[in-house]
């Protein structure tokens, strides 16, 4: 079973929560480092209740420097959209740090965090690669299909 390719329409920005935007603003004054963001399906399908299975989305924040995992979130495919700019006030919040820059490969990605961004003084940048989160991409496959499990 495969997932559906990701419905390329018009991406609708959601109007930002903007308490939500200047509590962070307040008590998040400082930036430093690069964030690599995307999103993706997973490789396993989930099945909840007494739904169908399905193939969810997962959006993977990793520090560009040290290649650490910051943060994941999982959604159902209608849902990865509207979640993923909660994702990034839930990074933010819990983590109580802001990037001085955020790197996307995806224009729908951009288009999603560049309100956000601009409004918190964030530089945002398209790129071709995102070295770092391609390679924890690479490293969660490996896990979850198993290939990597004796080395654990």
């Amino acid at each position: 079973m495969e997932p559906l390719p990701l419905q390329k329409g018009e991406i609708i920005v959601e109007p930002i929560d903007t308490v939500r935007l200047e509590k962070i603003k307040r008590r998040i004054p400082y930036r430093q480092g690069v964030w690599e963001v995307d999103y993706f399906y997973y490789l396993n399908p989930i099945k909840e209740k007494e739904e169908r299975p399905f193939y969810p989305y997962i959006t993977l924040w990793v520090d560009q420097y040290s290649g650490f995992i910051l943060s994941h979130d999982l959604a159902k495919p209608a849902e990865c959209i509207s979640e993923f700019q909660r994702s990034f006030f839930k990074l933010a919040e819990n983590r109580k740090i802001l990037p001085q820059e955020i790197l996307v490969k995806k224009e729908e990605a951009f288009k999603l965090l560049e309100p956000i961004t601009s409004e918190l003084g964030i530089n945002l940048r398209r790129v071709k690669k995102l070295k770092m989160l391609e390679e924890a991409q690479a490293s969660m496959a490996k896990f979850t299909t198993g290939e990597n499990r004796d080395e654990i």
